[in-house]
């Protein structure tokens, strides 16, 4: 009894939460409130819209300086918000980003959103690219280790293996893939790396199925993510078909795309901004019209037919590799905490 009790107080708040996206972003407070005062922090990293709230409030009772990581643009998601909820999360920014002493993002779209959304001065890029040396995983996100690409999807030799990495979901425009597809040699097989929830994983079988795809949609489950570039490198090439549903997603730059271009993978993606750019500026690959199935086929067809001469070179892999990966991106962090470290010192001196 008590279980089902739960369970439906459970149901409740989350589906209040989902209506209100500010009874979930203040509802940190109550809970870490204390906790985070008592630490007497120097500096609050906030990651997400979820803990800024609570982190704004305690630097401004503490004297903390305050660096927020924008992950995506909150108010443009996917799947996209109710007229209700985007008011709210709009609010939520507009009422804290500007009380930020520094504000990181994703991609240089995202950057010039927010700069003339909310007047922000102090702005710098975060890229979701992996770490070159590898590394372990929390716990929590422990995975299925992988042996080998091809082995694991159970690929022919002559295959032509198209790997999509990431959360298999909606928008993702993998039934957009399995479309274009259909009209290609038969040798061509996409082959999803990634966590899904049954229901999704089921639709799309369902779906690959009725297109007689059957034995050219393979879905593996997800690899650690320390190891998901190296693991793909037995791909022949990754496709990011990312449906431009919401803003987020037209200027999206994931780590995927990352994934994908340091395992030396040629790129058949939506031409979206983002990638796109980087797409013509390291010669990585192909773009075709994120809306337009029959480009996609012909892009993809491309990359059959080429699949020897296609792939991107191996300087301007590692001239990217040098760029982005998560060492650079650490030693960027660092800078900004150390700045931030610095300027509060200033202020404590001044105050005395």
């Amino acid at each position: 009894m008590l279980g089902r009790v739960r369970a439906k107080l459970g149901r409740y708040v989350t589906r209040w939460q989902g209506l209100f996206p500010v009874i979930k972003f203040f509802s940190y407070i109550p809970v870490h409130y204390k906790r985070l005062r008592a630490f007497k922090p120097d500096i609050i990293y906030a990651h997400d819209l979820s803990a800024l709230p609570l982190s704004s409030l305690v630097a401004q009772e503490t004297g903390a300086k305050l660096v927020f990581d924008s992950h995506e643009l909150e108010v443009h998601r996917n799947p996209p918000l109710g007229r209700l909820q985007r008011m709210q999360v709009k609010w939520i920014e507009k009422r804290y980003l500007p009380k930020c002493d520094f504000v990181t993002t994703v991609c240089e779209s995202a950057e010039d959103v927010l700069r003339h959304e909310y007047k922000l001065k102090r702005t710098g890029l975060i890229y979701n690219a992996p770490r070159l040396r590898g590394g372990k995983s929390h716990a929590r996100w422990e995975r299925h280790k992988g042996v080998s690409f091809r082995g694991d999807a159970g690929l022919e030799r002559d295959d032509f293996a198209l790997t999509y990495v990431g959360l298999i979901t909606r928008n993702r425009g993998i039934e957009f893939a399995l479309n274009a597809i259909e009209r290609l040699p038969e040798k061509i097989k996409l082959v999803a790396v990634g966590p899904g929830l049954p229901v999704i994983k089921a639709r799309l079988r369902t779906y690959a199925d009725r297109l007689g795809l059957s034995e050219r949609f393979i879905m593996l489950d997800p690899v650690n993510p320390p190891d998901v570039y190296k693991y793909i490198k037995g791909a022949d090439a990754a496709i990011i078909p990312i449906m431009p549903a919401t803003l987020s997603y037209e200027i999206a730059l994931p780590n995927k795309f990352f994934e994908a271009a340091f395992a030396g993978l040629p790129i058949i993606s939506a031409d979206l901004v983002e990638m796109k750019k980087l797409i013509e500026e390291y010669d990585l690959g192909v773009t075709y019209n994120a809306l337009d199935e029959e480009e996609c086929a012909a892009a993809i067809l491309h990359a059959y037919k080429n699949r020897y001469t296609i792939k991107p070179s191996k300087e301007n892999i590692q001239a990217l590799r040098n760029r982005f990966s998560w060492e650079t991106q650490e030693k960027f962090i660092l800078s900004i905490l150390e700045e931030q470290t610095s300027l509060k010192d200033q202020n404590d001196e001044h105050a005395r």
